[in-house]
């Protein structure tokens, strides 16, 4: 079992990799919920018109999963 057997389309594959190869994880959320998540670990990075957009890092074992994922990811 390969990686196309996880994801279907190259551009999900593609996708998959580019959420997977950061260090963090980001949302945009209300303005009005930028207490409550920064509360819960959650780092404000910027205000934008229609919200607050929000950074929390990722645990070490999700990061090692990601780094392993984005290997075999790029050998193919």
């Amino acid at each position: 079992m390969g990686l196309k057997d996880l994801i279907d389309t190259d551009a999900a594959r593609r996708t998959e990799y580019g959420r997977r190869k950061k260090y963090h994880t980001e949302k945009t959320i209300h303005p009005k919920l930028r207490e409550e998540h920064e509360g819960e670990g959650w780092i404000h990075v910027k205000d934008l018109q229609s919200g607050a957009k929000m950074r929390k890092a990722k645990s070490h074992d999700e990061l090692l999963e990601n780094r392993v994922w984005c290997i075999l990811y790029q050998l193919g």
